[in-house]
């Protein structure tokens, strides 16, 4: 595997530094090209929190056995990740009402 595969393997791993809580208000989807014949697959969702709306990121990179996570405007979630240029990556999430399920990206569930 050279260095660009694993940087895009990669993506979906991100540094759980912080946690964002609250309700999701819009969900934006999109395939975007990573590099040459490798893609992503960006969910940007609008998250309003106790005090303000805040952009979370959740970037999958598109594989053969890849999974994408399905959100819910309306429904409350807590986002596990890091600070990156303004926005929220989000690493793992689960769902606030059911805090006994938490769903991890596709590269932790293979581990």
């Amino acid at each position: 595997m050279n260095e660009s595969e694993t940087k895009w393997r990669n993506l979906s791993t991100i540094r759980e530094e912080a946690i964002v809580t609250g309700r999701v208000k819009t969900i934006s989807e999109e395939r975007q090209r990573y590099y040459y014949h490798r893609y992503i697959y960006v969910q940007e969702l609008l998250i309003q929190t106790d005090s303000n709306p805040i952009r979370v990121k959740k970037i999958t990179p598109l594989t053969k056995d890849c999974k994408i996570e399905p959100f819910q405007a309306g429904d409350d979630y807590i986002f596990y990740g890091q600070w990156n240029e303004g926005h929220f990556l989000c690493n793992r999430y689960m769902e606030s009402g059911a805090r006994n399920e938490i769903h991890k990206s596709k590269k932790e569930a293979s581990h």
